[in-house]
């Protein structure tokens, strides 16, 4: 009787290390929980996406123009980080075809004072009243098509530069100068475009999302 015994005690041990052993093997095999969730988590790359398009101005140029209208001090404390003059904020279909366009822009008018905000509360705000001047056809047609506000420069504000265009210009100092701009875009990724291109190589814009700082995006407008 204990012969058996002991044979069965060594079969049950034989079992049980083969058992251990292939659930090691299995073990090893199967990749970390941790890969798994990092794995169903990744998601494709998004492109970058048009946040703005405009006529972009050489800074030494435009800052020079404000100078010599109201002299070396700015009248409020920002200014933008880039002068330009907006077209299309968040565009559902780009005009990429057109980035590279050489633009003229002739002052008409110069004003510096209050504006009503978005809350309802008074802001301050300096820029130039200009019009816009292309030999491309397309691009005057673009001009004719999405112009409902009088294109402006801002040169600086007390909160945000998009209220420039509220500006009441009515009692505008008159100027005249002409400067050149290059027609392009502000992407999400934080880069320009100034190369035309044959086929859109951007995403369709987030309606509903910011991408980055908002208040940031706001400044450039």
């Amino acid at each position: 009787m204990i012969v058996p015994f002991i044979f069965l005690l060594i079969v049950i041990s034989v079992c049980a290390l083969l058992v251990g052993l292939n659930i090691s093997k299995q073990a090893m095999n199967t990749p970390a929980a941790a890969d798994h969730t990092q794995t169903s988590q990744t998601e494709p790359v998004r492109k970058p996406y048009v946040v703005y398009e405009a006529v972009f101005l050489d800074t030494s140029e435009i800052t020079e123009v404000f100078r010599n209208i109201r002299g070396e001090k700015a009248p409020y404390e920002l200014s933008p980080k880039d002068y330009h003059i907006t077209f299309t904020f968040r565009p559902a279909f780009a005009s990429y075809k057109l980035y590279g366009t050489k633009v003229t822009a002739n002052g008409i008018s110069y004003k510096a004072g209050d504006v009503i905000d978005d809350e309802g509360g008074t802001t301050q705000n300096e820029g130039i009243l200009v019009n816009l001047q292309a030999d491309n056809p397309e691009f005057k047609q673009l001009i004719n098509s999405i112009h409902k506000h009088a294109w402006h420069i801002t040169g600086s504000y007390s909160h945000k530069a998009k209220y420039t265009g509220d500006l009441d210009f009515s009692d505008a100092e008159p100027v005249m100068f002409t400067i050149s701009g290059t027609f392009g875009a502000y992407l999400s990724d934080g880069t320009f475009r100034f190369i035309p291109e044959e086929s859109a190589a951007f995403a369709r814009p987030e309606s509903n999302k910011a991408v980055g700082n908002p208040s940031e995006i706001t400044l450039y407008l």
